[in-house]
């Protein structure tokens, strides 16, 4: 999350990069329903694959090929196929993968009261809802809190024909005064990490708290980065392919998962050229 770049080669091409921005989950939740149905929120959330823990218990009112990955799915599944607290997966697409967003339209509609997402669509759900909402942590599982980090960079390809412009721009893109503009305009969280708090001020003066996603990035023991490879797009489509007859209750989540995991390796080990 700090200032810097750094050249990368890619299938023979090389790029100079600097940080954009930055992400982490929580839960966006609809504190106008919340206040309504007097729900009251635990101090601390948490999960486990035997009861759900407080979350589960919260969302009434309102993970990978092993035992301990396998049983996280399930509880997931088990939200719509036995709790009942979130929407059959069929409302999130065909393989209940929410490709085109269809959970955040769900939330921002009042649909749904709770919705785990990226921080990265805060604007737009402050622009869709008509409803206040705040943000919650990732609940707390067995192994401690976890989430996915993600960013953006900007990109200069070196045989780009303009290099002196496109570096002196690159530069621009990275520094204070242009991170500034991202953060104090409430759009992303800048890629340096001494001005994170124009992002906080600007959100908290629409009264509202996004430092459940700081606090999780900040706690970088149990931040996860998401999928650097070549293949790691094509991984993610056939994730949500081979997951899809779980979520949507047609297959169990062992058998998904063996068939998710083996296909992902595959993808990884013989990239398409």
């Amino acid at each position: 999350m700090g200032a810097g770049s750094r050249s990368a080669d890619h299938a023979g091409r090389r790029f100079r990069r600097y940080p954009k921005d930055w992400d982490t989950e929580g839960i966006f939740y609809n504190k106008t329903y919340f206040a309504a149905h007097h729900i009251q929120i635990p101090a601390n959330l948490t999960w486990n694959p035997v009861n759900g823990g407080s979350f589960l218990a919260l969302a009434r009112q309102a993970t990978f090929d092993n035992p301990a990955g396998i049983a996280a799915l399930q509880s997931l599944m088990n939200l719509s196929l036995k709790d009942h607290v979130a929407p059959p997966a069929s409302e999130y697409g065909s393989n209940g993968a929410a490709s085109t967003n269809q959970d955040v339209a769900l939330f921002t509609a009042g649909k749904v009261a709770m919705d785990v997402e990226g921080d990265w669509f805060t604007q737009t759900i402050d622009t869709q809802a008509k409803f206040s909402f705040g943000v919650l942590p990732i609940p707390t599982g067995p192994d401690g809190r976890w989430s996915f980090t993600n960013g953006l960079i900007d990109a200069i390809n070196v045989h780009s024909p303009n290099q002196t412009a496109a570096w002196e721009l690159e530069q621009w893109l990275g520094s204070p005064a242009s991170e500034k503009i991202m953060g104090s305009g409430g759009y992303v969280w800048p890629g340096i990490a001494s001005i994170d708090s124009t992002f906080l001020d600007y959100w908290k003066a629409k009264d509202i708290d996004v430092s459940p996603f700081l606090a999780e990035a900040e706690n970088s023991s149990n931040v996860e980065t998401l999928p650097v490879a070549p293949q790691a797009g094509q991984v993610i489509v056939s994730l949500a392919s081979d997951l899809g007859p779980a979520w949507l209750g047609d297959e169990p989540a062992a058998k998904a998962v063996a068939t998710a995991a083996k296909d992902a390796n595959q993808e990884l080990q013989h990239p398409s050229p």
